[in-house]
């Protein structure tokens, strides 16, 4: 994947498209937010939605998508509040990596780093790295050794389907790696 005039194109030449939530997620009692232990299970219908949602989900990343990374101040000389940046996301054939691309550089991170996929957490120190009206456009990923990668999605919608369909990939890695 590389960016070309701020879009992101596959190594093919194609361009990239945002993430397309399918209608059938609307339909998913499912609450990404929540922990494991507060989900119930799921009935056949609700499993066959997950399923449907999560065969169209890997097929879109194994294509690749076009999101945003979320910088912190901390990362970005120069900018108060961190700053997001246009990258692509692609999945490896044997879903086993996420592979992300920005500006060329390419950075793959195995599905098995990831602890866990939420929305940001609710900060009471009053310290915010997004604007409170975007929380719900952001999905979080916690990594091996602490590390974390952060994405902003131009829809509400968007951010619940790719935290709800990540989750499920990461779980899937998890019990696969036992």
């Amino acid at each position: 994947m590389q960016t070309l005039d701020g879009e992101v194109v596959s190594t093919e030449g194609r361009r990239l498209a945002s993430l397309r939530v399918p209608p059938q997620f609307a339909m998913l009692e499912y609450n990404w937010a929540a922990p494991s232990s507060q989900q119930s299970k799921p009935s056949l219908v609700q499993q066959e939605r997950m399923r449907s949602c999560l065969k169209i989900f890997v097929g879109d990343l194994l294509q690749g998508i076009t999101l945003q990374l979320r910088l912190d101040k901390d990362e970005v000389d120069g900018t108060p509040d961190g700053r997001d940046i246009t990258a692509g996301a692609k999945l490896s054939p044997d879903l086993s990596t996420l592979q992300l691309s920005v500006r060329g550089v390419d950075c793959n991170l195995p599905m098995a780093s990831v602890r866990w996929v939420r929305p940001p957490a609710d900060e009471s120190s009053g310290l915010l790295w997004f604007l409170p009206n975007d929380r719900h456009t952001m999905v979080v990923l916690r990594l091996a050794g602490g590390r974390f990668v952060r994405f902003r999605f131009q829809q509400k919608d968007q951010a619940a389907y790719f935290g709800t369909c990540m989750r499920f990939l990461m779980k899937a890695s998890i019990s696969e790696s036992r």
